[in-house]
């Protein structure tokens, strides 16, 4: 399951879902040169030399462990980065000088998989808050996906793509859940995986088909899943509306 190609079989609204999908696959692979990254009390995780893509195991377990040490020595800087619009220029930026600088990554050791690493800061970041407990989502509205930003030809995929797995995270929160609970690349994330394309395939317009990664699903997936239960609405602001 290198990537993920579904067919859809349901129709899910309208708009955004429908544009461009077919746009928006995994990022292609770059080349590396055996690069470095310094995690305390990890040594040195080095990625081999040749072309790494996105969904490459060591790559997706390399940014989750960047990602964990963020967390952990410079957690202040991590709200920047989410604030910033996924794939863009700013999200690119903001991953440097989130990561640069500090014992978990020193400038230039590591050209960054920003949206592998966006995925990874949320779901450790849903599992900070949330693993002990899950949320009931039932009452949450609609999230804006946009962040802000206007609609065009660059914006659109990343939001169509986020609304595709905010469907299939209302239709099926449990597996969503598990899925995060998964360690990268081992047969529990397989069989999580399993468990949950049926409703992402239900989320997809008909008709349509889209590629996609595992690290790419996974980290919609954690983003969607992290924004929404942080959405869900306290007992006193429920009583007040």
């Amino acid at each position: 399951m290198a990537g993920c190609t579904v067919n859809a079989v349901r129709r899910y609204g309208a708009g955004l879902l429908a544009l461009t999908l077919l746009s928006f696959v995994a990022a292609a692979p770059v080349a590396g040169q055996n690069h470095r990254v310094t995690l305390p009390g990890e040594g040195k995780v080095e990625l081999p030399k040749g072309k790494r893509s996105n969904d490459d195991q060591d790559v997706r377990r390399a940014m989750t462990k960047l990602a964990a040490c963020v967390m952990r020595f410079a957690p202040k800087r991590i709200p920047a980065y989410l604030a910033t619009f996924p794939g863009s220029d700013k999200a690119h930026d903001a991953g440097q000088r989130m990561t640069s600088g500090t014992i978990c990554l020193q400038s230039g050791e590591m050209t960054l998989k920003e949206r592998v690493l966006r995925g990874a800061v949320y779901e450790l970041s849903y599992r900070q808050k949330f693993a002990s407990q899950a949320p009931d989502l039932a009452a949450v509205g609609s999230i804006d996906y946009s962040q802000g930003e206007p609609i065009t030809d660059r914006t659109s995929p990343h939001i169509a793509l986020r609304l595709m797995a905010d469907c299939a995270v209302r239709a099926d929160g449990s597996d969503a859940r598990a899925l995060l609970l998964t360690s990268v690349a081992t047969p529990e994330e397989k069989a999580s995986f399993a468990a949950l394309m049926p409703h992402v395939s239900a989320c997809i317009p008909e008709g349509k088909t889209i590629s996609f990664s595992q690290s790419v699903l996974r980290g919609l997936i954690a983003e969607v899943l992290y924004r929404l239960s942080t959405t869900v609405p306290t007992a006193s602001s429920a009583g007040m509306s």
